[in-house]
C-alpha cells in the first residue's frame, strides 16, 4: 500500500478545510435568511435596541396577510413575567387582532402596571369593553408617558382621545368622568354598528 506524501496529507486537510468552510457559510445563510417567527420578534425584543424592535415587530403589523398568525401566536406571551416581552405581545395583539381577541386581553386591565392597563384599555374601549372605561378614567390625571411612544406622549392623553370618541360625551375633569360613569354604567351598551357607547 503505498505510503502518503507529505503533499497528499496536505491537500487532505486542504479539502477538509474548504469543507468546513462551505458548512459554516451555508449554516450562516440559513441562520441569517431563515424567516423570523412571531416567537423570534416577542422574545428578541430589546428596549435598547427599539428601532430594531418595532422593525422586527412593524414586519408583521404591516403585512394584513400575517395578522392572524401575529395575534393568535402572541397569546402565549400574555402570561410573562418579562415587561419587555409582555409589551411586545400586547403591542402585536392591538395591532393585528380584533374584538375576537379581547378575552385574552381583558385580564390585564387589572395589572400592576398602569402603563400597560392602559394601553391595553385604549385599545379594549374600542372593541366594546366596558371595563375598559374606569381603567381609561382613572388615567386622565396621570403624568407618566406612554411607553416607547415617538413622538412622546402622555398616558392621559390616550383616555383624553378615547373616552370622547367612544362614548360621545365632552367632559374635562376626571370628577366629571367619574360622575358620569357611576351615573351610567349599569345602563351603557356598546353599538358594534356605530363603533360607539349609548344608552
Amino acid at each position: 500500500m503505498p505510503t502518503k506524501t507529505p503533499q497528499r496529507i496536505a491537500a487532505f486537510f486542504v479539502v477538509i478545510l474548504i469543507f468546513g468552510i462551505g458548512v459554516y457559510i451555508l449554516s450562516d445563510y440559513f441562520r441569517f435568511n431563515r424567516e423570523v417567527t412571531v416567537s423570534d420578534v416577542i422574545e428578541g425584543f430589546d428596549g435598547s435596541d427599539l428601532n430594531n424592535s418595532f422593525y422586527q415587530l412593524d414586519k408583521y403589523i404591516l403585512s394584513p396577510s400575517k395578522h392572524a398568525e401575529a395575534a393568535q401566536n402572541a397569546t402565549a406571551y400574555l402570561g410573562s413575567s418579562d415587561p419587555e416581552i409582555l409589551f411586545a405581545a400586547v403591542y402585536l395583539i392591538v395591532n393585528t387582532g380584533d374584538a375576537l381577541y379581547a378575552p385574552y386581553l381583558v385580564p390585564l386591565l387589572s395589572h400592576d402596571d398602569v402603563l400597560l392597563r392602559t394601553v391595553v384599555a385604549g385599545r379594549l374601549i374600542g372593541w366594546g369593553e366596558m371595563a375598559s372605561i374606569p381603567v381609561l378614567i382613572e388615567s386622565l390625571d396621570s403624568d407618566l408617558m406612554l411607553p416607547y411612544a415617538d413622538p412622546p406622549r402622555r398616558l392621559s392623553e390616550l383616555a383624553q382621545e378615547a373616552l370622547p370618541y367612544y362614548t360621545k360625551q365632552d367632559y374635562i375633569s376626571r370628577n366629571e368622568w367619574q360622575q358620569w360613569w357611576s351615573q351610567v354604567k349599569e345602563q351603557l351598551i356598546w353599538n358594534a354598528s356605530t363603533q360607539q357607547y349609548g344608552l
